[in-house]
Formats: structure tokens, sequence, C-alpha cells
């Protein structure tokens, strides 16, 4: 299973959202590179961001580490 998170960005103020969900792998469209490797966006050390589709809208995929 993957997590796809929804907002982040720079600052945490009161009216911020966050979206969290687990998704199925298969519900998700990875985009691939020329190798057939899903497409990274970064690293940390608590997972890996991914780039995809889900249901049709752009979303990027974090995969934890475990």
């Amino acid at each position: 299973m993957a997590a796809a998170s929804g907002g982040g960005g720079a600052g945490s103020g009161a009216g911020d959202k966050h979206v969290s969900m687990e998704l199925e792998y298969d519900d998700v469209t990875w985009e691939r590179d020329r190798r057939g490797n899903p497409v990274m966006l970064g690293r940390g050390s608590f997972g890996i961001v991914y780039t995809g589709m889900l249901h049709s809208q752009p979303v990027a995929i974090k995969a934890e580490v475990l």
C-alpha cells in the first residue's frame, strides 16, 4: 500500500488542510521513467515520494519505509 497526502507546503497555519489516506497499489497510475521505474520526487527518513495519477488527477504518493 501507499499513502497519498495533500496539502503541505511552507508554514503551518490554523487554516491548513491535510489529507492522508491509504490506497491500493492498483488505484494509482504511476508515472514511469524510460526504464519503467516509478518516478521518484524525493526521499526522506520515513519514506519515498513518487508521482502519479489518481482518478485523472496528478498526485504525489508517499510510500512509507517500514
